[in-house]
């Protein structure tokens, strides 16, 4: 297939943009993601070039521009980000860039890195607006701007007949446009344009420092602070809820209150942890034996990097008390029972996903599927938000907000903590706050046989979950 070299036809996108049917640019000559990156292994460089590359020999030496071709500065981008920000940097960072920086070669070829020009970027910037949510699942490596055109003729088809029905069904205007804006194709959110646009940009930037691209290619592209507030206040409000007055529900559902046939079900134990400990989903499935240990008579979960785990950021490394309510249904007895088996992992029986290797990948999909089955699900209370619950009912109860950070694993940035008081909080006032969340647990069923302190925890002036 020959490569066009003129640019491609401009994209028109109406704002908001869940609220229009795009136009589509003229297909771009790189026709499969394939061609873009090779698979290559979570955080390091590629290892094979792909199998057909589009093509920037086929054109003139003025048509081509200068410099090596985006994807091979790209990944020498990402390896000398991972020297200088390290492992974490490589496990939560480099993927998203190197979606960004395939997404953009996948739309504009991957050329050398001369020949790009500002409206190129500018175009990528409408044609992320375009994107489905969901385009990178179960739509066989189809180019973007096909997949764009896809979901726009199904978009339009679907709620044209919507539309329809309603109308003869008697519906009055609010209502049809009430189920209109639930049944449109959803479009990337807001965040996920402006953080691609943040990445092409730092990628841009780092190769004018080299005098392979223009200096303030991105300028007037990216979006300036007051248009960014601007697209979210027009976006739908996706924002993350605690569980409340919901958690009652779900400690009350059906693997709480019936005979587990594995005492050392995640499923069972991995939300009451975020619960009432506030870790992160993967810190939990992670935990190890060794992660627990005994500190002037308090039991505590170390949250550590070891083998095979992995942490958000720096901060993440912590020490948090066990609540008492974790004792009281037997997690200490849990693990020294993994103690004896002579098993490292609190979790043995966890897959990792392949996409990542992160043990929270798989146990989401399951967590997601028992909350569907239990009546659960709402998608804006996933298992994170458990943690929130757990920062909610600390400061409900006055617990200071770097105290609370501390707890969490986040950082604590008033100079008067940083800096005059390095050590923090001593571990028994950590210990206090966490026992300041009131939980009942009284009603649900302990795994293991003989756990002897008190189910009710905390003060008992009132049911509270």
């Amino acid at each position: 297939m020959a490569l066009d070299a003129r640019p491609p036809a401009p994209l028109r996108v109406d704002a908001p943009a869940q609220m229009a049917l795009v136009s589509v640019p003229a297909r771009d000559p790189i026709e499969s993601r394939a061609e873009c990156f090779p698979s290559t292994a979570r955080g390091g460089r590629s290892t094979a070039k792909a199998e057909r590359d589009p093509g920037p020999a086929r054109l003139s030496p003025a048509e081509q521009g200068d410099g090596p071709l985006l994807l091979d500065f790209a990944e020498e981008f990402i390896a000398e980000m991972i020297e200088e920000k390290g492992e974490s940097w490589a496990v939560n960072s480099a993927g998203n860039h190197r979606s960004t920086f395939t997404l953009f070669a996948e739309t504009h070829g991957n050329r050398p890195l001369g020949f790009y020009k500002r409206e190129h970027l500018r175009e990528f910037t409408a044609i992320l607006r375009a994107t489905p949510r969901d385009h990178h699942k179960g739509h066989g490596g189809a180019p973007i701007r096909e997949l764009i055109e896809k979901t726009n003729a199904k978009d339009e088809a679907d709620l044209a007949i919507l539309e329809a029905q309603l109308e003869s069904a008697g519906a009055d205007r609010g209502t049809i446009e009430t189920a209109l804006a639930a049944k449109r194709i959803k479009r990337l959110r807001v965040a996920t344009n402006y953080r691609h646009q943040q990445e092409i940009q730092r990628l841009f930037v780092s190769a004018a420092d080299r005098g392979l691209a223009p200096v303030n290619l991105m300028k007037g592209v990216i979006w300036t602070g007051k248009l960014l507030e601007a697209y979210k206040r027009e976006e739908s409000d996706g924002k993350r809820l605690p569980w409340g007055e919901k958690a009652k529900a779900l400690f009350g559902s059906r693997i709480y209150v019936e005979p587990l046939e594995d005492p050392f079900d995640p499923l069972f134990w991995a939300p009451l942890i975020a619960y009432l400990a506030g870790l992160r989903e993967e810190e939990v499935l992670q935990l190890k034996t060794d992660d627990f240990e005994t500190i002037d008579g308090i039991p505590c979960f170390r949250i550590q990097q070891g083998e095979g785990q992995h942490l958000k950021n720096e901060n993440a490394r912590r020490l948090v008390p066990v609540h008492p309510a974790l004792i009281s249904l037997g997690l200490l007895e849990m693990v020294e029972r993994r103690r004896r088996e002579g098993q490292a992992w609190l979790f043995p029986g966890l897959e990792r996903s392949a996409a990542r290797g992160r043990l929270s990948g798989l146990f989401t999909k399951v967590f997601m599927t028992y909350r569907l089955k239990e009546d659960l699900y709402d998608p804006l209370r996933p298992f994170h938000s458990l943690r929130h619950d757990c920062n909610v009912k600390m400061k409900r109860e006055d617990v200071p907000l770097n105290r609370r950070k501390k707890i969490l694993g986040h950082a604590v940035n008033d100079v008067t903590d940083v800096d005059y008081d390095s050590e923090g909080d001593p571990l028994h006032v950590l210990h206090e706050s966490i026992s300041k969340i009131r939980f009942d647990a009284s009603g649900i069923r302990r795994p293991f046989a003989g756990s002897l302190e008190s189910a009710a925890v905390g003060p008992r002036l009132r049911l509270v979950c």
